[in-house]
């Protein structure tokens, strides 16, 4: 099943999350009464680094097996085991989590 989020409810969606985030920073903040200036204390917890995955265009192998796996920083890719049975490899020949590449 495919869903699709539009920018503004996502943008909007986060923007509520850090402000509760926010609410919850502060009153922990007052109640043990820290040392550290609050903005430092709030910029701590509340900005995050956004690691983008860069995209790896590979060429069909067709050795590999055709499911897709996700691998940190490269994006849904072809599996890189080898063909064992039904195009799959004994990992994916019960369950394809990420799809499987269609062969024409």
């Amino acid at each position: 099943m495919d869903f699709y989020i539009s920018v503004h409810t996502m943008t909007k969606l986060d923007n509520i999350l850090n402000n509760y985030k926010r609410q919850i920073l502060r009153d922990f903040y007052d109640i043990n009464n820290l040392t550290i200036d609050y903005q430092s204390y709030e910029n701590k917890y509340l900005i995050r680094k956004i690691n983008k995955p860069f995209i790896k265009h590979n060429e069909y192998n067709r050795n590999n097996c055709i499911a897709y796996i996700w691998k940190k920083n490269y994006g849904k890719i072809q599996c890189t085991h080898s063909k064992k049975n039904n195009n799959f490899c004994k990992r994916h020949i019960n369950k394809q989590n990420y799809g499987i590449i269609n062969i024409l």
